[in-house]
């Protein structure tokens, strides 16, 4: 899973090439980056729940996977 620090690294070489990261988070907005990233670790974190409550109960993936919704994230 990916650090704040390596999630806005991959973002500046993915889209702005060459920039620094003061010139992203002026051009890219800082709050939509601050989201992207926590619906990453939400997903993640659910995800990893999911596959460790699987090796112990037999269940519907989609009640762990979804117990939280990324809409909620703002």
């Amino acid at each position: 899973m990916e650090t704040a620090e390596e999630f806005l690294d991959e973002k500046a070489e993915t889209h702005w090439s060459g920039y620094h990261l003061c010139s992203i988070i002026k051009t890219y907005e800082a709050r939509e980056l601050m989201i992207e990233f926590a619906k990453m670790h939400v997903q993640e974190a659910l995800r990893q729940a999911d596959e460790d409550l699987s090796l112990r109960y037999e269940y519907d993936s989609d009640l762990i996977l979804n117990a939280y919704p990324l809409e909620n994230i703002k």
